[in-house]
């Protein structure tokens, strides 16, 4: 039989041909240790060897030296010998036999852990770089199972923990897959820096899953695993110390002990201490929920720890705690607080002696964040321009769902044939079940009544997705209306990933590090934030990803599906359940995404001593802010046991008292002041409010934040000069850096255009009398900036000489002689994934050349037509050397695929 087989396949066949060999180790035995003394030779178990053998590309490129000799950091202070790694390709690598014994209840090895010491140089840091390729050792034909991502972070889907550049580490990381649910646990120089739940293959199940090591009694004479390479490639250049593999799952103590890395190779005699395993609320939440107890699991070392030396220490005061033995070795220690503050920061601190260390006391110390719990939830139906909570009494075929939204965008259902009524219970009363059988070709949906009222800057929902759905296929589309022009779509990709899609792909965020596929109901929020430029994910109710991009302003003319986009069926439709469906025009702010995830939710009511600031416009330590900022603090007082004392307010900016306009609006007292003098550009300031509630004696709260201006816009691309014959179309662009809301106001010889306020001035049918200067007044938060005059001529005939009359209405151009630039300011190119210049010209010196294969081509990141253009002309010299199916020479579309040339199959020249 050919060892060449998929690692998933091999494992089937081992659980069905070997018999079962009960193997049961007392300790975490070493079964393999290589410390690289200028080879691969083992120190315990079996050698390692070259994946591509004797004399590859792998051997060639390894150097073997110590730190000294390679001018690398020395190990604990002391000189130590290293192995210098390849950069390898899928087919190099390092095979490496941990010779584990199958355990976990099944016939491979469950439950394992890796300890390694190990450094990348800077010139690796902040790339992906396997570690260790389990699931097919042999072709090495998919992705590692641990590796070290683009943010230097570990971990199999998600990485924890940074791997500093330049910096010797010792990184441990084990895996139990016996465990419900299998976990991966990793820890940097001694200290625990997350956990992940490994997924379970819905086919191969737990057991002996894609994280399990063949073990050493393989039908097939092999228990290996590959270091340092995948699939893809994805490895960079580092040094390896020491390696080591236990067949068993090290404890938080045992991997206390180990601490950092050392000179001379891992250590074999370790003496266990104790450290603390877990504990809650997780350290940096800040969203913690009222009445949580504060929780420690403490695992004793090689001596139980006396509960005596046991202390518990919140805010700097002492508290009493209930001590528990878990079970033989482990104690939880809880605290129950009571109703903590909601918004405010709190610090504990346990601390314990210990005997296995030499009663050396040991201090942990983290803080949490209270959730704002005291806020009421925020109500969709008054501030979304979307709003279905799905709480019809049926989801049957053309009913009615409706937008509860002042939009009123209500939508009517389409269900395939069969498929009954789809309203189910939700997280909020009502949702709506949309899954099909794979591969039916069902179609279920909600198109709705018309488009947005304004750009939806951000989404929210409830989804919930069989923990069992296949990563291989896409969960589909929430809400969108793809492949329309100016598209926005919402949804869940393959492996459970949520993505936005904005506008044909000018942004496409995909949250790799997050898998929707729970079987709970998930809160998932994208909030699209033109002032910040960022674009936030949530994901119950916590930031959990910032993409620092937003793409441009747009907002689709044709109206949304829900549980669909405009493609019909396929495997885009959505595949699970939804609730709560909502889309804002603003862009919700931390606390306002709490709001809308707490609706489900019952808080206690929690009062204040003093009625609490709720609202501070310029919000803290906010960005870009007008340059003429209206000022605004808003106090609630039914949160307060007290009231505001009106007389006692005081408004400062920059250490300056401001006259204040105070408004009493319920029980919500706003303070306002509006600046007359425009600040600064990119100039920081600060605010300061006090008020005294009317408390006997009066409690004072003061209350001192800044924020920063923006800076004024710029112009990048200033709008060029035109030359059109007269009844042609003449089209004008200005490209500005800006901030926030922006106006465009353009002008001819001096004279506002009534009307013309988009970034393109667009002017049909010319006539001569439209000859002269042409400008473009900018304006945002940060202030105005006008682009240079340009020229129109207009001209009857067209001019006898060629070179003259082929650039007449000329937008853009590109000779490729020795680089991308355009004959046309703004419109200069981009070489994407490796298109590249040549001599081989049939005019001028220089052509583009690409490889259809390689997805080759030149990005233009500038509009060339205008949108609604119905004339143009394009033209360029091509040869074509290759390739198959549709070869594309130009798309120039403002929307989708609207305006392209291409080579058809058989060879013919298209346009579309």
């Amino acid at each position: 039989m050919s060892m060449k087989m998929n690692m998933s396949t091999m494992k089937t066949m081992v659980a069905a041909s070997l018999s079962l060999v009960c193997l049961i180790s007392l300790r975490a035995e070493i079964t393999g240790q290589w410390d690289f003394e200028s080879d691969l030779l083992a120190t315990v178990g079996n050698d390692l060897e070259y994946f591509d053998g004797p004399d590859g590309p792998t051997e060639q490129e390894t150097k073997f030296g110590t730190t000294a000799t390679f001018g690398i950091p020395v190990i604990d202070g002391s000189v130590a010998s290293v192995m210098k790694t390849a950069k390898n390709s899928s087919s190099m690598g390092y095979l490496l036999r941990p010779d584990l014994p199958g355990n976990g209840g099944g016939d491979l090895a469950n439950q394992w852990s890796l300890v390694m010491d190990l450094l990348y140089p800077v010139e690796s840091s902040g790339k992906t770089r396997a570690i260790l390729q389990i699931d097919d050792p042999f072709d090495n034909g998919n992705g590692a199972e641990l590796s070290i991502n683009a943010n230097n972070g570990v971990g199999a889907l998600e990485g924890h923990g940074v791997i500093e550049p330049n910096t010797w580490h010792r990184l441990v990381v084990t895996v139990d897959q016996a465990v419900e649910p299998p976990i991966m646990k990793k820890y940097i120089d001694g200290k625990k820096i997350g956990e992940e739940i490994l997924p379970v293959d819905p086919v191969w199940g737990q057991i002996d899953g894609r994280w399990a090591i063949l073990d050493q009694t393989s039908a097939y004479g092999d228990d290996s695993v590959l270091l340092f390479t995948d699939d893809g490639g994805r490895s960079e250049i580092g040094y390896v110390a020491s390696i080591q593999f236990h067949d068993q799952v090290l404890s938080v103590g045992y991997v206390a002990a180990l601490g950092g890395p050392t000179a001379g190779g891992i250590q074999t005699d370790v003496q266990v201490i104790a450290a603390v395993e877990s504990v809650s609320p997780a350290p940096g939440d800040p969203l913690v929920f009222p009445e949580i107890p504060i929780e420690i699991v403490l695992a004793d070392g090689d001596q139980p720890v006396p509960e005596e030396s046991i202390k518990l220490i919140l805010n700097g005061e002492p508290v009493v705690p209930d001590i528990q033995n878990l079970s033989k070795g482990k104690k939880r220690i809880t605290y129950d607080p009571g109703l903590l503050e909601p918004g405010v920061g709190f610090t504990v601190e346990f601390q314990f002696s210990d005997p296995s260390n030499g009663d050396l006391v040991s201090s942990t110390l983290w803080s949490f964040t209270m959730a704002p719990y005291h806020l009421p939830p925020l109500n969709p139906a008054e501030m979304a321009i979307f709003y279905m909570p799905f709480e019809e009494s049926t989801a049957v075929h053309d009913g009615v769902v409706s937008d509860r939204s002042n939009s009123e965008n209500h939508g009517v259902l389409h269900l395939a044939e069969n498929a009954g009524d789809r309203s189910i219970e939700g997280i909020l009363d009502g949702g709506i079940d949309f899954n099909i059988e794979l591969g039916s070709g069902d179609l279920n949906y909600i198109e709705l009544g018309k488009p947005w009222p304004d750009i939806p800057n951000t989404f929210a929902c409830w989804i919930k997705i069989a923990p069992d759905f296949p990563a291989s296929q896409r969960v589909g589309v929430i809400l969108g209306n793809y492949n329309v022009a100016k598209n926005i779509n919402w949804e869940v990709h393959t492996s459970g990933h949520p993505r936005i899609w904005w506008n044909n792909g000018s942004l496409d965020w995909k949250i790799d590090q997050y898998d929707m596929r729970t079987g709970e109901w998930e809160h998932m929020v994208f909030v699209r934030d033109t002032v910040k430029k960022q674009i936030f994910f949530y994901l119950n109710g916590r930031l959990a990803a910032t993409l620092d991009k937003v793409a441009e302003d747009v907002n689709p003319d044709t109206f949304s599906y829900v549980g669909a986009d405009r493609r019909g069926p396929g495997t885009h439709v959505f595949k699970g359940q939804i609730d709560e469906l909502a889309l804002f025009a603003e862009a919700l702010s931390p606390s306002e995404v709490f709001r809308l995830y707490a609706n489900p939710f019952k808080f206690p009511e929690f009062k204040f001593p003093t009625p609490p600031i709720v609202e501070m416009v310029p919000a803290e330590d906010a960005i870009n802010v007008d340059r003429l900022p209206g000022i605004e603090v808003v106090i609630d007082e039914s949160f307060g046991k007290t009231s505001v004392d009106l007389n006692s307010i005081s408004l400062a900016l920059d250490g300056s008292d401001l006259t204040r306009e105070t408004v009493q609006d319920g029980n919500l007292v706003r303070i306002r002041h509006q600046v007359s003098e425009v600040l600064d550009a990119e100039s920081s300031h600060t605010l300061r409010v006090s008020y005294s509630d009317t408390a006997d004696p009066a409690n004072q709260t003061i209350r001192e934040w800044s924020f920063t201006t923006a800076p004024v816009p710029t112009i990048v691309n200033q709008p060029q000069d035109q030359s059109v014959l007269a009844g042609a179309t003449a089209f004008f662009s200005v490209g500005a850096s800006t901030v926030g809301q922006t106006t465009y106001q353009w002008g001819f010889n001096g004279q506002d255009i009534p009307g013309q306020t988009k970034a393109e001035l667009v002017l049909k049918n010319v006539q001569p009398s439209q000859a002269g200067g042409y400008n473009v007044v900018v304006t945002d938060r940060g202030g105005t900036v006008i682009s240079k005059a340009c020229t129109l001529t207009v001209t009857d005939n067209l001019p006898d000489d060629p070179s003259e009359s082929l650039i007449l209405g000329q937008v853009a151009s590109w000779s490729f002689d020795g680089n991308l630039a355009s004959g046309i300011e703004g419109f200069d190119g981009e070489a994407m994934n490796g298109a590249t210049l040549t001599d081989d010209a049939r005019v001028g010196s220089g052509a583009l050349s690409l490889e259809q294969a390689q997805g080759q081509y030149v990005d233009i990141d500038r509009q060339v037509l205008s949108d609604g253009a119905l004339a143009y002309s394009s033209a360029g010299w091509i040869k074509v050397t290759g390739g198959e199916g549709r070869r594309f020479l130009w798309e120039t579309s403002p929307s989708n695929w609207a305006v392209s040339t291409e080579v058809t199959p058989a060879g013919n020249v298209k346009v579309f």
